[in-house]
């Protein structure tokens, strides 16, 4: 270990290259206080834009049963929703972050 308490980085050799980015990867998310708020804050945004997805799979499995026609049209409103969910997203995010300058 170093003279100043920093912490060296790990020495191993890599099979695949996608994991050189995640080389260092403890250095970046340190469990103190503020790496522990930022996980409140991100596992449930992450779960919430992995649902969306998989309800529209879900819904696309039931559907599919049912006929061809139905399929289509359960293809065009999923399209549908997921572009107004995106947009009022985006509004709401905005909203936020115009109060949250005021205060």
């Amino acid at each position: 270990m170093a003279e100043d308490d920093s912490v060296a980085p790990m020495e191993i050799t890599w099979k695949h290259p996608v994991f050189a980015f995640f080389k260092d990867i403890r250095l970046v998310f340190k469990m103190d206080s503020l790496g522990k708020e930022i996980l409140t804050i991100a596992v449930p945004a992450a779960m919430a834009f992995a649902a969306d997805p998989v309800a529209s799979l879900i819904d696309t499995a039931f559907i599919g049963h049912i006929g061809a026609v139905e399929i289509a049209t359960v293809g065009v409103s999923i399209a549908i929703f997921n572009q107004v969910s995106k947009v009022s997203h985006l509004l709401v995010l905005q909203l936020h972050l115009s109060l949250r300058k005021k205060l």
